[in-house]
């Protein structure tokens, strides 16, 4: 088995290479493959070296399709392995990291972790903890090490029967030769007898043909909701053929377009209805989930294609799953409905698990949106009662069993569609005006205030909206396009959210990811929110700092819905994580400018004092909100503001220092690409890197108790003045440096034992403008809740 050592030397990125060399050679062939069926002889050739020839060209061209086969299942094999050993990386880097942070070793030959520490009768329960963290980090390298050699061992299971063996997947080029040779119907038939070809053969079908296949599968699908008993997914068999189907045709566009105008979102509803139906009492109720899930899948492949109808189709599909008492549809419409499917309908379940997942074009994805929304606030009451009586096994695919309980809500998963389409979501939320949908004409305003400020997300724990809202809000393009509006969306947003009477850290809490993600592309009008009264949705420009970049259409943003979505983000570590981020790059932002200006520490300090004061009140103002959601959610306050510092500092040790090349050298520009490399395009915070130091921070403070008080003050001095050394500004001292690469430390490989002389190291080292008073004072203003007495 490999070990420790043997994984950190592998290099994934050679099998993806290798991967790409591949797929190039692999097309080489087919090409040749091609070239060799040209070069056939003709039936009428009839001398002495002609059928010699042509056994010959037929041997090679199976021959080449032999080699494509297998170049196909290696390269898909070097592409799992080289994600697997990847991921297996950086987990077993995280765990070392966390093993470094605590003074633990790891022996990388052996695996072996141990603690050399000794603790006396009163540090039993410090000894515990570390004890703990000890198991943690064994189990996470033990992990990290067994994904690592199964996808060694995978890969090489892979290799060797290639080298081995000469089988070959999908059909033979003579397979292709009779298949061509077919009459249209014909090849009709023998595709829809033979599914399992289908992959190989469709490159060999015509459009007709393929339409001609869609529309046989959509008949047959169609019967599905209009067995009246249900025999058809009671029979294994049956359910191995439509499932066949979907496997060998999914893929492909032109097939699925013609399925589902054929079957139709009237059939595509009754077929579901009906499987989950059949799935309550079922022994085939796995096979059932499956084919349900192929369905919803082969939809978002219709709805890429071409020609394909998809606003028409999501609208329908509304239409046909609202309840008969509410339903758009017309009476002869709702009859023809009823006469056709038994399928009894108006089960909200349906399409909740239609949007909950799946890739749908975003025609698909406005058609459902604006049909439902016109559905629900035309009687709010009405329509959250309809969903919230969603019954069947579908709302359950896919989710674990402490998921099962969730209640059904199709405008939520709608949400979350839009999420996955930013610019469907701008025009959800801002349309063109005038905007007419469904004879509804849809007011911008009054959409968003009821999405935002009175809609009750609980059901998802308004996860959906705020995918939404975070698409608008973060999207580089559409912001790029649509400053104003993309900027007026999400103020909007901020400012009627947190009217919402169950935006709360509790309620919430499945949002706080998203939320603190959100939140990172915004700190400078978090800044100016500090204090700031209640004015409304509105765009601010931030322009009037000479040395500053230019931060044009940014939401504004007020004192109160600051604080309510702070609380949201830091209702989850990976929410805190995302804030932190985004501060170290605003912090960043700030003193790059300052050295990228060219400023002098003496002569300009008081613009380096008024940067660090604004960066240290937006800090104080964030460790304040961290801290009540410590006490809310049972931790050591000081814990949690240790854990913040380290996570803000270490993330600024990621952005490249002024003068690199992915940052630049020019006045002006340094500051704001330090801050836009961090909420665009810098790494984050992976959640076992956060658990870690959540960790080690909670343990720290569990042994010191109230001698734990200053550690996150402190911490807060070594953080700025290591920010202030990666933008040049002052000089690291040499002890400040680790490694081989005289890398500056990092603050959470900093122990509390250290801390104040690093402290020392800073407030006593003759830089004026970075003394206690100065930070204590920004701090104060914003924290004394915390700081004072301590």
């Amino acid at each position: 088995m490999a070990t420790l050592e043997d994984v950190r030397s592998w290099e994934p990125g050679t099998l993806s290479s290798a991967a790409d060399t591949l797929v190039a050679a692999r097309t080489k062939l087919v090409h040749g493959s091609d070239d060799l069926v040209d070069g056939r002889p003709p039936a009428s050739w009839t001398t002495a070296d002609a059928t010699p020839a042509a056994t010959e060209i037929a041997s090679i061209e199976s021959s080449l399709a032999t080699q494509v086969a297998e170049i196909s299942t290696v390269v898909s094999a070097l592409d799992a392995a080289s994600s697997s050993i990847a991921t297996a990386k950086n987990d077993i880097e995280a765990a070392l990291g966390q093993a470094s942070a605590n003074g633990i070793t790891v022996d990388l030959t052996t695996g072996a972790v141990t603690s050399t520490r000794t603790f006396t009768q009163e540090q039993e329960a410090e000894r515990q903890d570390l004890q703990r963290i000890v198991d943690d980090v064994a189990a996470q390298l033990t992990s990290a090490l067994e994904a690592a050699t199964t996808a060694d061992a995978d890969l090489s299971a892979v290799l060797t029967s290639a080298a081995t063996t000469d089988d070959a997947a999908g059909p033979s080029l003579e397979a292709i030769d009779a298949f061509l040779d077919l009459p249209p119907g014909k090849k009709v038939d023998y595709l829809l007898d033979h599914p399992e070809l289908a992959e190989g053969l469709l490159p060999y079908a015509s459009d007709d043909v393929k339409d001609e296949v869609g529309r046989e599968l959509g008949e047959r699908f169609d019967a599905i909701g209009r067995d009246p008993r249900q025999t058809m997914l009671q029979d294994p068999e049956t359910l191995a053929r439509y499932t066949a189907y979907l496997e060998g045709f999914g893929g492909d566009g032109t097939v699925m377009a013609a399925l589902y105008t054929r079957l139709g979102p009237d059939g595509l509803t009754a077929a579901l209805g009906t499987i989950g139906d059949s799935m309550l009492n079922s022994a085939y109720s796995e096979e059932q989930a499956d084919l349900a899930v192929r369905l919803r899948d082969g939809l978002g492949v219709a709805s890429t294609s071409d020609g394909f109808d998809g606003e028409r189709f999501g609208r329908d599909l509304v239409r046909y799953a609202a309840p008969s008492g509410r339903s758009p549809l017309s009476e002869d419409e709702l009859r023809l409905f009823d006469d056709a499917y038994p399928y009894a309908g108006s089960d909200p379940s349906v399409l909740d698990f239609l949007m909950r997942d799946g890739d749908y074009s975003g025609q698909l994805v406005r058609g459902v949106a604006d049909e439902l929304d016109a559905f629900e606030r035309a009687d709010p009451m009405s329509a959250q009662t309809w969903y919230s009586h969603g019954a069947s096994p579908l709302g359950t695919i896919g989710l674990g069993p402490d998921e099962w309980a969730r209640p059904t809500d199709p405008m939520a998963a709608v949400m979350g569609q839009l999420g996955r389409h930013p610019e469907e979501a701008l025009r959800f939320f801002d349309p063109p005006s005038p905007y007419c949908t469904a004879d509804v004409d849809v007011d911008a305003q009054s959409r968003a205030q009821y999405y935002f400020a009175e809609r009750d997300w609980r059901s998802d724990g308004y996860e959906g909206v705020s995918q939404a809202v975070h698409a608008i809000g973060t999207d580089p393009d559409l912001r790029a396009a649509e400053p104003g509006r993309t900027a007026m969306t999400v103020s909007r947003f901020f400012d009627e959210i947190t009217d919402n009477d169950h935006f709360t850290a509790d309620d919430a809490k499945p949002a706080s990811p998203i939320i603190g993600d959100l939140m990172k592309h915004y700190m400078p009008s978090l800044q100016s929110s500090i204090n700031a009264p209640d004015s409304g949705p509105d765009t601010i420009d931030f322009d009037r700092d000479q040395y500053l970049p230019e931060l044009l259409d940014q939401p504004q943003l007020d004192d109160a819905a600051g604080r309510s979505l702070l609380a949201v983000a830091m209702a989850s570590d990976e929410g805190m994580a995302r804030v932190a981020e985004g501060f170290a790059g605003y912090r960043q932002m700030l003193f790059n400018s300052f050295a990228g200006a060219g400023l002098d520490v003496r002569a300009d300090g008081e613009v380096l004092r008024n940067y660090m004061e604004s960066a240290a009140t937006l800090e104080g103002h964030v460790q304040k909100i961290a801290g009540d959601a410590a006490i809310d959610r049972g931790r050591e306050v000081d814990a949690q503001i240790a854990t913040f510092t380290d996570l803000v500092s270490d993330a600024a040790g990621w952005i490249p220092v002024p003068g690199a090349d992915v940052v630049g050298d020019v006045v002006g520009t340094v500051g704001k690409n330090a801050y836009t490399w961090m909420v665009s395009e810098g790494r984050s915070w992976s959640v076992s890197e956060i658990n870690g130091l959540v960790a080690d921070n909670e343990s720290t403070a569990r042994a010191l108790a109230n001698e734990e008080a200053r550690v996150g003050q402190d911490k807060v001095f070594v953080s700025t003045y290591l920010a202030l050394a990666e933008a040049g500004i002052v000089d690291l001292p040499a002890d400040w440096r680790v490694g081989a690469d005289g890398a500056p430390v990092q603050v959470s490989d900093i122990t509390v034992q250290q801390l104040q002389q690093y402290r020392a190291d800073v407030t006593g080292g003759g830089v004026a403008f970075l003394n206690e008073q100065n930070l204590l004072d920004a701090y104060g203003r914003s924290f004394e809740t915390y700081w004072a007495d301590r």
